[in-house]
């Protein structure tokens, strides 16, 4: 618990009781702070979103130049409240809190809280993960410049439901020499010791990592570098793999990410053992065997690739925001970005399943990946909401990009966490953690094209297209204000879920923004009416792409449609 002198805690208690009933119980914004900052459900176009949970947001109706001196004079770090307990009420009462609102049924509450010293981030880091209340509750609130997001999505090299024989050649690893493998770099960075950012172990974990991804490239991957990224906020350096594409030689065109994060931490104290195995030794060692496999088959692939292992993620997610608001800032493209963190354990040892979280996730980039494993992995993946925590995926969903975060079971993870526990001889599924590889690799050779998948690539994209029927049908009515309209699809009685996106061209199979799910509505004779959204605004002369998928989730019907205003 965050500790205040009695006096300061019934003054504070006195003053929420007045404003904001019981401490804990009631959103505020303190008193001082309510015309520049404000807590709701819906925010208003004159609104900044400063930061976006489950279904509430913090926003700003002023972002001007003196709000964002204000905001870059103070650390401020946003705290994620799964649940109420002491935790939460404490930081309700806490002085150094800006902004409140408590967990509900519906949401997870939230605290905005102003960092005094390195030694308050350190006790808060501590207090959030105690008792194993959710990995990466914290996140630095960079306040980056939400003008400049996108919803573009920059399409994949190669249609993920075109299976190609080349990526599977590359993605058919040996699972038993994987898993010795996985298994020996897990062992090596628990031996680092503690990998929290303050502590000297911490501080040279980042350098010994670097090492590590430099003997499994082996000299053998042209143009690669491997560097220590230092960062302004914490001492702790990320490690930056970047491997050229061929058609981009000085790895400054549109990059596909997969990051994990390297440090660790124990929710007794700073200098209590954190081994940190699961939680994200698995990831940073799933980066390692990704890169191996790149290197022993002499892959390229046509786009740049980077391999991200964060610093700092266990106290605000301070590597990955800031490499993502450099991204930003500089106008860099990111095709997609996918987090690898915790992969090696399951409640049931048997169990393969890889769950994609949807919180700060694209649906598109889902549904890519979803697509990829069923193709190239036999399936065995399903959608879940992680309600306890979160990852460094998120600093890129708020930077604007594309993430995507596959983890083991979201609402049955491994407990052993943030504790001495959390050991290579606890993990019980490296099974699963050779599975995330080859899901690593596979979403590389699609996102960033494996060169040598290239060859009769559009023969088998014309074969697979004359697959699919085309007996979709769309049907948009007026809505209830103008500009506004319900769309509706129906199809086949063999598609069983819907989904639908605008499309960079007629005829064309992949997204240019976020995919709609249709919802089924009713049978009508033999077909099946679903309803994809209402209210939504449609400009005049865009292309939907509808996509119809079976019970075995297998893509079997596909239509682009023009929609034109008359």
């Amino acid at each position: 618990m965050i500790k205040l002198s009695t006096k300061k805690n019934l003054v504070l208690a006195l003053f929420l009781l007045n404003n904001c009933g019981q401490p804990g119980g009631q959103s505020f914004v303190r008193s001082d702070l309510r015309s520049i900052l404000k807590i709701t459900e819906l925010s208003s176009p004159s609104e900044s979103v400063l930061w976006s949970g489950q279904g509430m947001s913090l926003v700003t109706p002023r972002k001007d130049d003196a709000f964002k001196n204000w905001a870059k004079e103070r650390k401020l770090t946003l705290v994620t409240l799964p649940e109420s307990n002491a935790f939460a009420q404490s930081l309700a009462a806490a002085d150094t809190t800006l902004a409140y609102t408590p967990s509900t049924e519906e949401h997870a509450g939230f605290a905005l809280v102003e960092i005094q010293s390195q030694d308050h981030e350190t006790k808060l880091a501590h207090e959030a993960h105690e008792g194993n209340q959710g990995c990466g509750m914290l996140q630095r609130l960079r306040l980056l410049d939400v003008s400049k997001q996108s919803t573009t999505f920059i399409a994949p090299v190669f249609i993920e439901s075109v299976k190609r024989k080349a990526v599977a050649d590359l993605v058919a690893t040996d699972a038993a020499s994987v898993k010795t493998a996985l298994q020996n770099s897990i062992h090596n960075l628990e031996n680092i010791g503690t990998r929290f950012h303050t502590t000297t172990s911490g501080l040279g974990a980042p350098a010994q990592i670097k090492s590590m991804f430099e003997a499994a490239a082996a000299g053998k991957i042209s143009g690669i570098t491997v560097q220590l990224n230092p960062h302004q906020e914490s001492r702790q350096s990320s490690v930056i793999v970047t491997i050229p594409g061929r058609d981009d030689p000085k790895a400054t065109g549109p990059a596909v990410i997969i990051g994990a994060h390297l440090d660790s931490i124990n929710s007794s104290g700073e200098q209590t053992p954190a081994p940190g195995a699961d939680d994200d030794a698995s990831g940073v060692a799933t980066l390692i065997e990704i890169l191996r496999r790149i290197a022993d088959t002499g892959s390229q692939f046509q786009r740049t690739i980077e391999l991200h292992a964060y610093g700092a993620e266990e106290v605000g997610l301070i590597g990955s925001s800031e490499i993502a608001e450099r991204f930003q800032t500089t106008d860099r493209q990111v095709v997609a970005m996918m987090q690898i963190d915790m992969n090696g354990w399951a409640s049931d040892p048997n169990s393969e399943t890889i769950y994609l979280v949807t919180n700060s996730t694209k649906a598109v980039l889902r549904r890519s990946l979803k697509t990829l494993i069923n193709s190239y992995l036999g399936g065995n993946v399903v959608e879940g909401t992680l309600k306890a925590g979160q990852s460094d995926h998120v600093s890129w969903h708020n930077a604007g990009y594309n993430a995507v975060f596959p983890f083991e079971n979201p609402i049955d993870y491994n407990l052993a966490l943030h504790s001495v526990r959390d050991t290579s001889a606890n993990l019980n599924n490296l099974n699963l953690s050779a599975r995330f590889v080859e899901g690593g690799l596979v979403f590389l050779s699609h996102m960033a094209g494996l060169t040598s998948a290239e060859s009769g690539y559009q023969s088998d994209l014309k074969t697979f297209r004359s697959s699919l029927v085309k007996n979709l049908y769309v049907a948009v009515k007026a809505g209830s204000s103008p500009d506004q309209y319900d769309l509706f699809v129906a199809g086949g009685a063999d598609v069983k879920s819907l989904e639908l996106c605008e499309s960079h061209e007629a005829g064309g199979m992949t997204c240019q923004k976020e995919l709609l799910s249709g919802t089924f509505s009713v049978n009508k004779g033999s077909r099946a009416l679903f309803t994809v959204a209402t209210g939504i605004t449609i400009r005049s002369g865009i292309h939907l792409t509808i996509f119809g998928y079976n019970a075995a989730d297998q893509l079997v019907a596909q239509r682009s449609v023009r929609l034109d205003k008359n």
